[in-house]
């Protein structure tokens, strides 16, 4: 009698495993899911910033570039900066 009951309740435990690993077989994907998000999201934001850096270099190269060129070198350059 007590072996049945030991099975029985042995039986309850791993449904409740099963329970469990489905739970954690879920979250791992959910991880999985918010992880590549926020990868996609990263390289977006790092390919705006990339452009933003070209443009700021490429607009101080113009400025200093037209610095050289006009004879008032030092009142333009220092005023944008």
């Amino acid at each position: 009698m007590y072996i049945y009951i030991y099975i029985y309740i042995l039986q309850k435990k791993l449904v409740q495993c099963d329970d469990t690993t489905s739970l954690i077989e879920e979250n791992k994907a959910r991880i999985k899911e918010i992880q590549e998000q926020y990868m996609k999201r990263a390289d977006e934001i790092n390919i705006m910033l990339t452009e933003k850096h070209k443009e700021e270099v490429n607009m101080t190269f113009t400025i200093y570039s037209s610095c050289i060129t006009d004879s008032s070198i030092t009142e333009c350059c220092f005023e944008w900066m």
